[in-house]
Order: C-alpha cells, then sequence, then structure tokens
C-alpha cells in the first residue's frame, strides 16, 4: 500500500500497482484516507506526466485516446474513492498512473503502477524519485487539457466541457423530488438513450431531436454507430443528454462486445437515464421485433420497459396511412413491443425538423412518464444488474458451447467406433464366406504334397534296386 506525503487534512491511499489481462477493465484503486466526500473536489489522473482524465466541478475532460475507456466510479466519490476505471485495457497503457487531488490549498498524490498479468511491478517508486521538470509537465499537461488552465485554485479560469457528471447521492435508486434533490421535479435535464436496429434511423432521430447534426448524416439513416456516443444540447428550455448506441440487436456483435458498450452507455449516462428511445421504422415488418423483444428483456429485464418510449420513424412514409392503422396492420410483436412499453409511442419524421411541435410533444411525453415512475431515472445499480445479465448470459453460451462440443466429440468418437465395428464384422464375414474354399484347398495343397512324396520314394526304391 503506497501513501501520499504527509498532511493535516487527508491522504491519498492507493496499491502499489496492479495486473490484467489485455482486454480487461481494470481498476486503479485511490482512495482518500480519513473517508471524505470527493465531490467538490478537483480529481486529476495523470498516465506518468501526460494528464488523461480531469473531474472539476462536475465536469469531466478526458486525453484524446482514453475518450470513452476512462471514468471514475461516480457514486463512490462521496465515500471518497477517487479509483479510475479503465476499459479495454492495452499493453500500451502499461506505465505508472499518478492520482492527484487538490482541494483548496492543498494537494495530495499517489501512484499506481498498471502492468500485464505477471510481468514485473513499477510503480509506488515513482513519487520518490521524480524531478521537478517532471511535476512541472504533469502541471503542463493538466493546463493543455483544460485549454490553458494553470491553477485549480483559481475558479474563473476556462474549462473545456465534454460532459458533465452530477452529484450522485449514495441512494442510487432514483431522484428525489425533494427540495434538497440535484434534480428538480420538472426534471430540467434529461438523459435519453437511443436504441434501435441499424437502419431503424436511430441516429437520425438523435439529430431531429437535437436540431443539429451530432450523430452521422441526416440523409443517412442507416449510418452504423460502432461505440456508444454522447452529446448534449439546449432543446425546448431542456437540458438534454443524449446517448446513441450501436445496433446491440445484430446477431455479428459479441456478448464481450455488448457488454463492454453497455459499460459505456452507463457511464455516459451517468447517473442513469430517464428515458430509453426505442427506434423503429414505420415500414414492414421484417421481422425483427421478437429478437428486439428478447434481446431488451435478457439484458435490462422486465424494469426496462417503464422506462421506454418507441419512436417510430418516417421520412414522409406516413402520408396515406395513420400510425394506429400502421399499428393494427403490424405483427403481433410489433404490438407487444407497443404495449409492453405502456403503449408509449412517438412519431417522428426524421427529414423534417423544422417540424418543432413533434420535438417538444416528444419531451412532454417523456416528463410525463418520469413524472409517473416511482424511481426517477434507470439508475446505474439496475445498469449493473443488466450488465451482470450480460455476463450471465455470456456464461450461458460458452456453457452450451462447451457442452456442444463434448457432445460432438462424443458422437463423432461413437460414430468412428461404429465404423470400426461394422468393417469388422464385415471382414470377419468376408473371412466365414471363404472359410470352406480355404479349406478346401488346404486339403487339396496337402493331397498333392502327400503325392510328391509317394512319387519320389517310389523313385528312391527304384534307384535302390538298379544299384
Amino acid at each position: 500500500m503506497s501513501e501520499s506525503r504527509v498532511h493535516n487534512q487527508f491522504k491519498l491511499t492507493s496499491d502499489d500497482y496492479v495486473g490484467a489481462d489485455v482486454g480487461e477493465e481494470v481498476t486503479l484503486p485511490c482512495h482518500l484516507s480519513p473517508d471524505t466526500s470527493a465531490v467538490a473536489m478537483t480529481i486529476r489522473w495523470f498516465k506518468e506526466t501526460e494528464c488523461i482524465y480531469l473531474y472539476k466541478n462536475g465536469q469531466v475532460t478526458e486525453r484524446s485516446g482514453y475518450e470513452g475507456r476512462v471514468s471514475l466510479i461516480t457514486q463512490e466519490l462521496e465515500r471518497g474513492n477517487v479509483s479510475l476505471r479503465l476499459i479495454d485495457f492495452r499493453r500500451s497503457d502499461r506505465g505508472v498512473y499518478i492520482c492527484q487531488v487538490i482541494h483548496g490549498e492543498q494537494k495530495e498524490e499517489a501512484a499506481v503502477g498498471l502492468r500485464v498479468r505477471g510481468e514485473p511491478d513499477s510503480g509506488s517508486w515513482y513519487l520518490q524519485h521524480e524531478t521537478q521538470e517532471d511535476k512541472l509537465k504533469r502541471e503542463a499537461s493538466a493546463g493543455e487539457l483544460v485549454g490553458g488552465e494553470t491553477s485549480d485554485t483559481d475558479p474563473t479560469l476556462p474549462l473545456r466541457r465534454r460532459h458533465s457528471m452530477e452529484f450522485i447521492p449514495p441512494y442510487m435508486g432514483g431522484e428525489s423530488s425533494s427540495p434538497d434533490s440535484p434534480v428538480s421535479p420538472s426534471v430540467s435535464e434529461l438523459r435519453l438513450v437511443l436504441l434501435g436496429r441499424t437502419g431503424a434511423g436511430r441516429s437520425a432521430a438523435g439529430n431531429t431531436i437535437l436540431g443539429r447534426e451530432e450523430f452521422g448524416a441526416q440523409a443517412s439513416p442507416s449510418a452504423v454507430t460502432q461505440r456508444s456516443k454522447r452529446r448534449e444540447g439546449d432543446v425546448c428550455g431542456r437540458r438534454l443528454v443524449l446517448v446513441d448506441t450501436p445496433d446491440w440487436f445484430c446477431p455479428g456483435v459479441s456478448l464481450e462486445e455488448m457488454r463492454q458498450d453497455v459499460g459505456l452507455c452507463v457511464r455516459l449516462s451517468a447517473p442513469g437515464p430517464h428515458a430509453f428511445l426505442l427506434v423503429i421504422p414505420v415500414e414492414p415488418s421484417k421481422g425483427e421485433e421478437r429478437g428486439v423483444l428478447e434481446r431488451m428483456e435478457e439484458m435490462f429485464g422486465e424494469g426496462f420497459w417503464g422506462h421506454t418510449v418507441i419512436i417510430f420513424t418516417h421520412d414522409d412514409g406516413l402520408k396515406e396511412q395513420s400510425i394506429e392503422e400502421f399499428l393494427q396492420a403490424g405483427s403481433q410483436d410489433l404490438q407487444q413491443l407497443v404495449e409492453k412499453s405502456g403503449s408509449r409511442y412517438h412519431v417522428l419524421n426524421i427529414k423534417d425538423r423544422a417540424h418543432g411541435t413533434q420535438v417538444s410533444e416528444l419531451l412532454d411525453q417523456v416528463e410525463e412518464m418520469v413524472a409517473g415512475n416511482r424511481e426517477r431515472f434507470y439508475s446505474s445499480q439496475t445498469y449493473q444488474e443488466a450488465e451482470d445479465q450480460v455476463r450471465e448470459m455470456e456464461g450461458k453460451i460458452q456453457t452450451e458451447r462447451g457442452g456442444r462440443k463434448q457432445r460432438e466429440e462424443r458422437d463423432l468418437r461413437e460414430r468412428l467406433e461404429k465404423e470400426l465395428q461394422d468393417s469388422l464384422i464385415k471382414i470377419e464375414g468376408v473371412i466365414q464366406e471363404h472359410e470352406g474354399d480355404i479349406r478346401t484347398l488346404s486339403e487339396r495343397t496337402s493331397e498333392l504334397e502327400r503325392q510328391v512324396k509317394e512319387e519320389r520314394d517310389e523313385e528312391k526304391k527304384k534307384s535302390w534296386r538298379g544299384s
């Protein structure tokens, strides 16, 4: 256990090093001692002299190359846990990481080494042997990350905003409507997560809601989102946080890829989304609704539907029929999706951004749903349960694959043994079939040998008589 330098108010403690396998999620541990809330403090994480993550005044800035890969455990800040979580660990991530916590005039540091599991450690000695030049480089790197800031004691200096992290109370079951709640009963900020198949117009719906292009080309509703992305904007008098997700329903997406992106979506929508917007195109059904229904319940459980609004997207495709007619003509699975979501759905023309009322009506519907929910948002605890469910799904599939492989090997072995037995029986039959011929041939051979022997004996007798 390594510690920061001695001080009067608090100190930092961390492990000397941690090890991980490539591709894993790893946590670099660091805690305030004694337990002290770090919510109002400035938290910097460096890889040696390069600042990769900065938390200040509830705002987060991440260095290019680490965006979406590093985060604090926000619900633990109140208890003094300032550990850094890193997803998709790479060999290039190996090195020494320094956590720096600043509060008023006090600045504390602690170092932890990160290595590939099984390699020699490297880390807690770093602060003891660093030079003054290293310290200056760290300060310069932190200033560069936020666009010129050089001192955390001056609150007037600018901070380049990437995304905000609200204060999260210890209870994560949902937002309170009390005066002390960080979000007012009218929900001045709405956190929304877009879900849907590739080609459903999911990203285009996000652009329409925000009123600008943020998630790819507006004219290309089939544009593919590779990873979850977060964007913010002021829309209809509300602060919106919108997270666009990849196609989690695609058969080509592995459970590990989905699990990692679910984790990223959790962090981008922390402390939890007020609503999931499930995007479905207004077009003849391709029979995909059943897969959407099953995947959502596998990942998020039944509670997911209480926070869901279905968005039916079109580009002037509803001119000849109403949405009610479309639903009546739809598949049973589509109707079940609508029923599961409490018949909350909204029609969105992704081609006509000028039709402003369609967005405000959608947000009104979301707020009405939020007001009626006991839990104002889908909590990170439930998200964790969802991620655990994905892991469980992955484990079941691995078990099934292992069982299937064993069955295939057993079937192959049994088939080969049967073929061998059949071959032996066939050979034995051939032998029995020719056994009589072999016996006759053997008797004939013996008779010929006897005759030859008699002839030789007779010749010998004649020879003896002639002599």
